[in-house]
């Protein structure tokens, strides 16, 4: 895997997805996350030339169980209304224990903390897609091994392709 460390880039996230899936070969999935001095994105393959600052990372060695990091991950709490099949905002008084559980699903145990974001909206065409924003930071620590690297690689949550679901682990 690839982490690449890229100027921010300016627009709405259909823009910056758009931008940023021209520096990587397709079809990979490129997982990022923007912030407002710089754009992380995760990928298989290494992007084109020149595009920022790239390491190789094996994911493998920070798979071990019982290593702890410091993280950070920016979620969509949503979950899909069964009657309508559209995605709802969690609640506020839902929020802690809905991170927690998808941590969990991770195969981590989270000390963390929300920081809500608000709502983010994208244009395309007629269409406007809104998606509620939440910061998690804290600490984690690996509980299992397959859960946390399938995460690492793949992300959390949904809305991956807005810049959700990157999982910044730190030593």
């Amino acid at each position: 895997m690839y982490l690449t460390k890229m100027l921010p880039i300016i627009g709405d996230d259909y823009r910056v997805h758009q931008e940023v899936r021209k520096h990587f070969e397709r079809p990979q999935r490129v997982l990022f996350q923007q912030t407002d001095c710089c754009l992380m994105a995760l990928s298989e393959n290494s992007p084109a030339a020149g595009v920022g600052r790239t390491k190789e990372i094996n994911v493998d060695e920070l798979c071990q169980q019982g290593e702890q990091y410091m993280f950070n991950v920016r979620l969509n709490p949503a979950i899909r209304n069964k009657k309508t099949g559209k995605r709802e905002a969690i609640s506020p008084n839902k929020l802690q224990g809905w991170v927690a559980n998808k941590l969990s699903s991770c195969g981590v145990t989270a000390e963390f903390k929300c920081l809500p974001e608000g709502v983010r909206k994208s244009v395309r065409g007629d269409s406007t897609i809104s998606l509620n924003s939440v910061m998690v930071v804290g600490f984690l620590t690996v509980k299992d091994s397959a859960l946390f690297k399938a995460a690492l690689e793949h992300g959390i949550g949904h809305a991956k392709g807005f810049g959700f679901g990157l999982l910044n682990v730190f030593n």
